[in-house]
Order: C-alpha cells, then structure tokens, then sequence
C-alpha cells in the first residue's frame, strides 16, 4: 500500500506498439511522484506485465538502470493486465 495518493494530471503517451501508456503526476506524502502506466492494447503484450515487472527487478538487482515497477495490477483488480 502506498499511501494516500493526489493524481494531479494524466497525459497519453505515443508510440506503444503493444501497450498504453499514460504519463501520470501525482503527489504522495507531499512529494511529487511521476508515473508511467501501462495497459496491455487490443493485441495483447507479447510478455505480459507481471513478467515485465520481474524481468524489470532482475535487470535492477544486477545493476541495469531501469524504471521502478510500483504496482502490478491483475485483470480482478477493474484495471486490466
């Protein structure tokens, strides 16, 4: 859990060819938090985003500078994979 959370705006993102992306800034504890969201398109990711999530984690644990995954959300969960 993380707390509560302002969403202060959302903007789409171009260029995903098999996911949507949103630029999201938002506000928790009051500091800025930027997020990246994606969403699986009407093709389906090729790896879907948990896979991504781990892959993500490895490549960190390794020392590959990449994103923080903080979230992973299920189709359950109302947001899709």
């Amino acid at each position: 859990h993380c707390g509560a959370v302002t969403v202060a705006s959302v903007r789409p993102l171009s260029g995903g060819a098999a996911s949507l992306s949103w630029r999201v800034e938002a506000v928790r504890g009051g500091q800025d938090w930027p997020l990246i969201v994606q969403r699986a398109g009407a093709e389906g990711a090729t790896l879907g985003r948990g896979a991504q999530a781990v892959a993500l984690a490895a490549a960190a644990g390794r020392g590959v500078p990449v994103p923080t995954v903080a979230a992973v959300f299920e189709a359950d969960d109302g947001l899709g994979d």
